[in-house]
């Protein structure tokens, strides 16, 4: 009776180091960024608050796997960070879920979301939106462009009719 107390004590001791172990695994963030034609080896994660930035993490090039990684024991809060790239402290982008801490962001350009891989979801749905506002940008640039002519045309009439008279 006391030798099945004991193991019943044991494999309950066990499975809760083992649940406790999978909780502190499982906690933290894990961000892993490839960056083309990015020649730094030392890439920022921050988060901008008004005109100010905040670098909360810093990652070195992996020389073998071209990542960049983030790697922290504690969650970070959910929102919008930039990858802040030296030496001109340009910035990208990227959402932070907390239930999504754990992804790779694979850029194809410094300067450019095109060709951008993920694994993200909250991500893909922002680089979506990205290219939605890109292209109605450049919708709305046409037809700007298209008003300023008209005006210019109208503005050359009146004054041709104006002449006439």
């Amino acid at each position: 009776m006391r030798k099945l107390l004991l193991l019943k004590v044991f494999i309950l001791i066990s499975f809760s180091q083992v649940s406790f172990g999978q909780t502190i695994a499982d906690s933290g963030y894990n961000i892993r960024i490839k960056l083309a034609n990015y020649a730094n080896d030392t890439l920022f994660l921050g988060y901008q608050m008004g005109n100010q930035s905040f670098i909360s993490d810093t990652a070195l090039l992996n020389k073998k796997s071209g990542e960049f990684s983030f790697r922290g024991t504690k969650k970070l809060n959910g929102g919008a960070y930039i990858l802040i790239l030296r030496p001109k402290n340009d910035v990208i982008q990227i959402m932070i879920n907390e239930s999504e801490e754990d992804f790779y962001f694979h850029s194809g350009a410094i300067n450019s979301y095109a060709n951008t891989k993920t694994n993200s979801k909250d991500n893909i749905i922002f680089l979506n939106y990205l290219s939605f506002l890109k292209e109605k940008s450049q919708a709305a640039e046409k037809l700007l462009t298209m008003r300023a002519e008209k005006n210019q045309h109208l503005l050359v009439s009146k004054h041709l009719t104006l002449r006439h008279f």
